[in-house]
This record gives C-alpha cells, structure tokens and sequence, in this order.
C-alpha cells in the first residue's frame, strides 16, 4: 500500500461500518468468498479482520493483482511482508466490514484440522516478524548504499570514458569497455531491486522516485513495469497460472502444467503450448544458457508493452521520458565507436553479460516447486518451498546483490540487503526448530538443478511426442 493520497477518499465509498447493533459483524469464509464472488469484491482477510478492497484496488500502488490474488484469503502475511504494520493498522480501519468467525479451520493434507490463517506455525513465524520489526531489522545503514552507489558509478565512468576517449577502437578494447557496461547494468539492477521494495529510505515516494531514475534513466527499462510484475511473483510465487517470472513461453517450460495451454492472469492471454513451443521446450535444457544472452532485451520489450498499455500507469510521463533519455545517451555512447561492426560488438556484448544477472533470477526459482498454494499452506511454507537460496562467502555477497538470499527476501521483501546474511541465520534456526525444510546450495550446482528440471520437462514433451500424447 504505501502513504496514498487516494485512500481517504476511495474509503468514504468503500467503508461500512463493520457493526450491527454495536457490536462487529461476523463473517464465515464462505459468506466472504460468496460476497466476493456475486458482488465482483475483493474482501480480504487481516488479523482476522475483514476489509473490503474492492474500490482501492486499482489505486493500489503495488497494482491491482495483489488485491485480486488475495481476495477471500488470509492475507496477513503478505500484507505485513510488504507494508510497514504501523501504516496497515492506520489506513485499514477504513475498509473493515466485520470479523471473520474464530472457529474457522482448514483441513490439512493428513486429515486434521488447524485454525485457518492462524495456525501454531503461523502464529510463531508473525512473532519473528514483530521481532525482527522491534529489534530494527529494517533500518538501513546508509554508508552501505553510499559505498554501493560509488562503486556503480566508477563502472560507469569506465566504460564511457574508455568509450568516449577514443580509446575502444578495436575488438579486445571494445570488448572490455562492453563487459564493464554490463557488469554495470548488473550492479545497478541491485539497487534499483532493493528501491523497488522501499528498501532503502523506506518512504515510498523518495524510493520510487530514484528508482525511476536508476532503472529508467541510467537502465533503459521501466521501474513501474517491474514493480507490477514483481508484486505479483512475491505473492504467488513459482504458480503456473498466476506467477510472471516462470510465463516463458514458448521457450521455457518448469512445470508440465504449462503443456495445458494455461491462461495467464498476468499476461492476460493464453499461453498456448502449441508445435512451436513443443520443440523450444525440448531442447529448452540446451537453449537455457543461449537464451539468457538476451534478456536484456526481453525486459525492454516487458518496459514498453507496460507503458503502452491503456491501463492506468503511475509517472507514465517520467517513466517515458527516462527511457527516451537512455537511448538518447545509449546512442550517443555508440556513435564514438569507429565502425557498425564494432558497434554492434558493443550491443550484444553489454547486454549478453547481464545474462548473469537472469541467471540470478531464475536460479532460486526453476528448479523448485510449481504447485499452487491451498488455504492450509501458511506463507512461509509457501516461500521456502518455491523459493532457494545460493550459499556463497560473505565477500561474494556484492556479486549478487542480495540475490543470493532469496528466502529470507521473499519472507521480508522490506529489509535491507545488507541484513540478509544474519537474518538468514535466525530463519534457518526457526526452521530447525519447526522442521521445516530450508534449501539451498552453492551458485554452480543450483543451476546444475535448474538444467536438470528444464531437462525433466522437455524429456516429459518428447514423451508426449513419441506416444501419441498432446
């Protein structure tokens, strides 16, 4: 949610008062999913609480599929992973409507029950999080990100001024200029990451504002557009159906789910499994590493289509112009570059290197599982099962950017980078004590597991292919 100008006056629409004859009204599960259901709403669950978010959804700055995904659930965790509680406790109780019934419970996969959305587990893991919260968890150390943005701005200063020197006039100088643009590109897309969570200043505007600068300006690529697709990956994280960064088709498939020819409620369209991703998927185990190479530029095309869409776009207008002012000084860059040939060198080079960046990205998630959530599973079930983590030495840690911590991410979306490494310690602890499986593994053979699923499926597609089987 955010410090919004806009919920004072979506809530005088929205809020009911939540009581009759004085005391709260009180809602089965069911009543809220058939209230939601037949009124087109999206009543959402908080503390056991109920609140109607039906009119802020498309004001909400973190996008309107959150709300959507969450409707009819507890959302607890997810809303106190995302937003700070003290701003959740004072622009909530305009949208409550009631309470949800305390005798509430889920079935579990071994047949009993257990409180629904307030189970012993969940209820140990909300005491970590209000730990984590009282012990400062949150607060960065500015000198971190001082010393972080120097050393992205000393990568920049190198390849433009080895560029615009002159010195880059054959293949091995141009070479190096280009892997120094990437490696650039791969650092910065670390902060831009980290300000995308109002993970820096923790005040929204100011994080999003120099996140547009980073990303858009000095990256090319769309800070909004990320967001949006992010929001959702953290919420319905590894789902066929819902989850952005595993909708690769026609080239990637992580799930045989993907051979149904899914709809994507991201996308807004259906991914067709059709002959051309028959055969890309088969060999996708070969093509992982090729494909990489170029997804940089699958992200400037992701940018544009979010910009251009007629749907509601925050700071549409600056966003724009940061791109056009990119390709502006982009372009400038390469016109001192003595010949095409050397030029279109630089290009593939620059982008081909942050391939290690997507490698990054997709090293935590492809390989693990791909089932959709159920009421009974809480969420931090749910992030350490789609979710890994790289083990590394603490002097890797600037290499990949956090990345390298994506469970405890997932579960704190909000603390800065530089604390990952000692949460990380607390959580495994928890887990231990909980008997809760924490994955991880070293950078090499975690994408030795990546390659390993992508062959799992496309062995699954041949399968299909030799018997029959569409």
């Amino acid at each position: 949610m955010g410090s919004y100008t806009v919920t004072e006056t979506v809530a005088t629409t929205t809020n009911r008062s939540g009581h009759r004859n004085g005391k709260p009204e009180v809602f089965t599960l069911q009543q809220v999913r058939t209230y939601n259901e037949e009124n087109k709403a999206h009543r959402v669950i908080y503390k056991n609480k109920v609140y109607d978010l039906t009119k802020f959804k498309d004001h909400h700055p973190g996008g309107n599929l959150p709300i959507v995904h969450m409707s009819g659930k507890d959302a607890t965790d997810q809303m106190t992973a995302f937003h700070p509680v003290a701003m959740l406790d004072k622009k909530l109780p305009a949208f409550y409507v009631g309470d949800l019934d305390s005798d509430e419970v889920v079935t579990t996969p071994s047949g009993g029950t257990k409180p629904f959305g307030n189970s012993s587990l969940a209820r140990e893991f909300r005491k970590m999080v209000d730990e984590f919260n009282e012990e400062g968890w949150y607060s960065t150390n500015y000198s971190f990100y001082y010393k972080t943005g120097l050393w992205v701005l000393s990568l920049y200063a190198a390849f433009i001024g080895l560029t615009l020197s002159g010195w880059a006039k054959d293949v091995p100088t141009v070479t190096l200029a280009a892997c120094l643009n990437g490696f650039a590109w791969q650092q910065l897309s670390f902060i831009a990451h980290d300000l995308g969570h109002n993970g820096i200043t923790h005040i929204r505007k100011i994080d999003h504002g120099i996140g547009i600068v980073v990303a858009n300006y000095m990256g090319g690529l769309s800070m909004g557009w990320w967001k949006h697709s992010h929001n959702v990956h953290h919420i319905v994280t590894n789902s066929p159906v819902h989850d952005p960064d595993i909708q690769h088709m026609p080239f990637f498939a992580v799930s045989n789910e993907f051979f149904k020819s899914l709809y994507s409620t991201y996308h807004k369209r259906v991914m067709d499994f059709d002959a051309a991703s028959r055969f890309l998927v088969s060999l996708q185990h070969y093509l992982y590493l090729p494909i990489m190479l170029f997804g940089r530029f699958n992200l400037y095309a992701q940018s544009l289509i979010y910009l251009a869409s007629k749907e509601k776009r925050e700071h549409r207008g600056m966003e724009l112009a940061g791109i056009a002012f990119f390709c502006a000084w982009y372009g400038s860059l390469l016109s001192y570059l003595p010949s095409w040939d050397l030029v279109i060198l630089y290009i593939f080079i620059s982008h081909a290197f942050t391939a290690i960046l997507h490698i990054q990205i997709t090293v935590s998630h492809f390989s693990m599982s791909t089932e959709e959530t159920t009421d009974e599973e809480e969420w931090i079930r749910h992030q350490l099962r789609t979710t890994m983590d790289v083990i590394c030495g603490k002097n890797s840690d600037w290499f990949h950017g956090g990345l390298q911590f994506q469970v405890i991410h997932h579960l704190f979306p909000r603390m800065p980078r530089h604390r990952l490494r000692e949460a990380r310690n607390r959580v495994i602890d928890f887990c231990r004590s909980h008997k809760l499986e924490y994955t991880e593994k070293p950078f090499f053979p975690a994408n030795g597991s990546t390659i390993s699923r992508l062959k799992e499926v496309a062995d699954k597609v041949k399968f299909c292919a030799e018997h029959g089987m569409n």
